[in-house]
């Protein structure tokens, strides 16, 4: 999701919830197989696919439509599971300040994008949605090397891939 594309141009989708990203990675365009956007007019650009999202508690079971807690890692979880994942395995989810930084890459222009300031919201959005990734059948592992998302499975990745 979002940047993390320029970490793994091998994946096969990236998600980025809002048009603003979009707007401001146009070097995007030419990463990943599918490119996921919860924007319906970028949704309808070549190469662009569209989910609808909405600002409701837990993971949506509505085959078109995810919730997004506010964030693209929530909406991305939520994506997972709409495609019948049984297993993800979150990386970077730090969820807070990690070595005096909000993320791996510079901050975002506060002019364009902005930056998070809200974790704890994050936080507690993603708790009352494992309850839901449960009785789904989904399993999250949290290997992120530092977080503060305690509602998930700790795991090392090499454990987490493993497994």
């Amino acid at each position: 999701m979002n940047n993390c594309f320029a970490l793994a141009p091998w994946a096969d989708v990236l998600h980025a919830g809002d048009a603003r990203w979009w707007l401001a990675h146009p070097e995007a365009e030419r990463a990943c197989a599918e490119r996921w956007t919860l924007d319906p007019m970028l949704g309808t650009q070549p190469g662009m696919s569209h989910i609808e999202g909405i600002d409701e508690p837990g993971i949506s079971e509505h085959p078109t439509r995810v919730h997004t807690g506010g964030n693209s890692g929530y909406s991305a979880i939520g994506l997972a599971a709409l495609w019948g994942a049984d297993r993800v395995t979150l990386l970077g989810y730090d969820m807070g300040t990690t070595g005096g930084r909000l993320h791996w890459h510079p901050d975002h222009d506060e002019k364009t994008l902005g930056n998070p300031v809200d974790f704890q919201t994050w936080r507690d959005r993603l708790a009352g949605a494992a309850a839901d990734l449960r009785r789904l059948g989904v399993h999250v592992v949290n290997a992120s090397r530092e977080t503060a998302l305690a509602c998930f499975e700790r795991m090392p990745l090499e454990r987490a891939l493993a497994a």
